[in-house]
């Protein structure tokens, strides 16, 4: 069996210690004193392809607002029914459709008053319900209003006020 060259074993030896916490004087390696150099990074990305969590984002004139698997007449039934819904049905009607579609997203079984948190709500699951929640409703949501709303009975107050708003 070939051994690797001493330096090899040395660097690999250092880089352990290091990597378990001891201190390593990395000049004493340069045998003059000299600081190591250091490189400047490039000021562009090194690769533009972008990677989403679902590859229907990457497709040419796909939008971030895009929800797979949602029927157009689906949002047309939704959005109509909100649109002739009194206040207390909307508000009803919107605590059933975030109750489902988070516990979908968190594969859960929430009730009207699950904290989102509580029940594994993430910065990726928030902006995955804002997207789902825009396109079924319409509305532009900020992901800000789900952590200042984090129920789904708390989201539907917030979301059929907006939603008064944009009717009146």
């Amino acid at each position: 069996a070939q051994r690797p060259p001493p330096t090899h074993t040395l660097l690999t030896a250092l880089a352990r210690l290091h990597t378990t916490g001891s201190t390593v004087d990395w000049t004493a390696l340069r045998g003059d004193g000299a600081h190591p150099r250091t490189i400047d990074l490039p000021t562009y990305p090194f690769q533009g392809t972008r990677y989403w969590l679902h590859d229907h984002t990457t497709h040419t004139g796909a939008s971030m607002t895009d929800t797979p698997g949602t029927p157009d007449q689906a949002i047309t039934d939704l959005e109509q029914r909100l649109a002739t819904a009194t206040p207390e049905q909307r508000e009803r009607l919107l605590t059933e459709t975030i109750r489902v579609q988070a516990g979908t997203l968190l594969d859960a079984t929430l009730t009207d008053d699950s904290n989102f948190l509580e029940n594994g709500l993430n910065s990726l699951t928030a902006l995955e319900l804002t997207k789902t929640l825009m396109t079924l409703t319409g509305l532009e949501i900020a992901m800000v209003s789900i952590v200042e709303n984090p129920s789904p009975e708390q989201l539907a107050h917030h979301l059929g006020q907006e939603l008064a708003h944009t009717t009146t």
